[in-house]
Parts: C-alpha cells; structure tokens; sequence
C-alpha cells in the first residue's frame, strides 16, 4: 500500500484517511476501534485499514466493517495479529510478526499475503483457494514447504537461508519470483518455471551461472545485483521475450553475447562495480529495440558511455521523422 501515491490527505482524530485515484481509500488508524471510528469509516467509505499505532480495542470491535474492508495492514508490531480475523473478506493481507494458530483458512477471497518475521509458512494459508500472491520479509524459515501453493503467481522471499528452494518446482504458475542471500551456484530450482516474467536475485554470493534459466522464455525481466561470482549468463540466450535487464555488482561476467539473439531487448543496465570480460559492449547496438544501454567506461571495452549515448540519441532522432501515416516524403 504505497501511502505517497494517494491524491488527497485529509487528518481527523482517528487517524490519517489517504484518497487514491483509482477510489480506493485507507485508513492509518491510530485510535481504537469502537462503534464510532467504524462508523465515521464507513460513511468515509474507506476500504483499506492500517493499524498504525495500536490503541486497544474489544475483540469483534471491527466486525460491522467486515463487507467492507478488504485490504488489512497490521504496522504495529505491539498490535494483536488476530485482529485481522474481523475482516474475513480480506483481499490482501500484510502482517508483521504474525502470531502462531491464525487459521489463514476463513480468507476464502484472500489474493495477497505478505508476512515479516515468520519461522515457517502457515500451512492454513494454503487452503486459500484464490491466494496468488505471497511476500516474506526478515524471516527465518527453516525450509521451504510450498505444498498446497500450487496456484501462486507471485513469490517474493526475501533474504532466506534455507538449505534447498527444490520446492519452487511446485510453482508451475509462476509470473513474478524475488530472492536475496540464497546460497546457491546455479538456478536449477526455477527449471520448471516456464511461466515466469519478472526475477530479481540479489546478494547470492556463491551464484556463477543463471543456468536453469534456460526455459524461462517468458521472462520479461530480470534484476541482479550483488552476485560477485555470476560469469555464465548463457542461459538468457532463449530469453527472447526479455525487455529489462540490468547487472549491478556483478564484476566477473563472462560476456554478453547471449543478449545478441534478444530482439525484444529494450534496456540494458551494468551498474556499480558490474564488468564485462571480454570488453565486447558495441555488438549491443545491433539490436532494433534497444533504446537504453548503461555502463562504466572499461579501460578494454570496445565501446564507450558516450559513443553509446549518440549512437541512441541518432536512433531516437531517426525515429522522430519517421512519417507515421505509411507516406513518404
């Protein structure tokens, strides 16, 4: 819930409603919940709580809002999890230090979890039959059990120290996957996960080689950053729906050849102490749809940050007076 991308703030003495332009409207609730706030939210007709700073209130307090509230956000980590059994309508949920026994379960509508904190993913949240989204934060999982989570889209782990990710292989509908400290030397567990769009890998300090990365042919997107070892890029060579791709601390990469055969490559960013071994950066401006390569000047590339710079800003001009009604001038 990004509370900066609201168009209208207004303060009142339970807390701070927020307006989005798409009509959805969130509460930042710093007094309890009693008869009266959840009356003045309803007339308000806000639909997305946050339990900011937590003020006791009488378990059931939010039940008259049940058909209305459907994203529930608990900030406040002094705030009682089971709070958000009132609300089970729910369509996203984001808990911090989620208390052990929540029976996930009665969310029949629930899209979008998000949990900080957790030892181990609750098993009730597989029986959530519309679930397509799970995000981990700052957790401590022990493994990783995903039976049950057949249907997500979505899965953002964060930083995990688990001794296998095998279990994504049960993510045959995966879209969206995220990861930090894996320790890990290839990407084997993502083999399956032919669906995929949008990966980001970051801090795997034993990662060398994105193989298993081979059938990801959907991938559309693609962040890494702070894998000091990664040299083998080969496996993006069949990436062909690939748009965004950028490196940034990956200081022993191989070469970029593979990208060559992507003609759908729009951006291209080798950021921070990111290098390129073989120096062979030019060859990139052969592909149509590049519209952005960034880099450092390399003493051994063969291309430098500037000639790149014109050689697009020649391409864009080009572009400009290309006649767009099939005549020519």
């Amino acid at each position: 819930m990004k509370l900066n991308a609201a168009t209208e703030v207004t303060e009142h003495a339970f807390g701070t409603v927020y307006f989005y332009p798409d009509g959805n409207r969130a509460i930042y609730l710093t007094a309890a919940l009693n008869d009266g706030v959840a009356a003045e939210i309803s007339a308000r007709k806000i639909n997305r709580l946050i339990v900011g700073r937590y003020r006791p209130w009488r378990p059931g307090a939010g039940a008259s809002l049940a058909d209305r509230i459907d994203q529930v956000w608990i900030q406040d980590c002094e705030a009682p999890n089971e709070l958000i059994l009132d609300f089970p309508l729910a369509r996203s949920i984001h808990l911090d230090r989620p208390a052990e026994g929540i029976d996930f379960s009665i969310f029949g509508d629930l899209r979008e979890c998000a949990l900080a904190h957790q030892i181990v993913i609750p098993r009730s949240l597989s029986l959530c039959p519309r679930l397509i989204s799970l995000a981990l934060a700052e957790c401590q999982l022990r493994d990783l059990d995903l039976r049950g989570f057949g249907s997500l889209r979505k899965l953002c782990l964060g930083s995990v120290r688990v001794p296998s990710l095998g279990a994504i292989r049960e993510l045959v509908e995966l879209r969206h996957f995220g990861v930090a400290r894996l320790q890990t030397v290839d990407l084997e567990f993502l083999a399956c996960c032919t669906h995929l769009e949008w990966c980001s890998l970051s801090l795997m300090p034993r990662l060398a080689s994105l193989a298993g990365m081979e059938k990801c042919r959907r991938l559309r997107h693609l962040d890494v950053g702070g894998c000091g070892r990664l040299s083998d890029i080969s496996a993006l060579g069949d990436a062909w729906e690939l748009r965004d791709l950028m490196f940034e601390g990956c200081p022993k990469i191989a070469s970029l050849k593979p990208l060559l055969a992507l003609t759908n490559l729009e951006d291209v960013r080798l950021w921070e102490h990111t290098k390129i071994a073989d120096g062979a950066i030019r060859a990139l401006l052969a592909i149509p749809s590049l519209r952005l390569l960034h880099f450092q000047n390399r003493k051994h590339y063969d291309l430098t940050a500037a000639e790149a710079d014109r050689a697009f800003a020649g391409r864009l001009s080009n572009r400009e007076v290309q006649p767009t009604d099939g005549s020519s001038y």
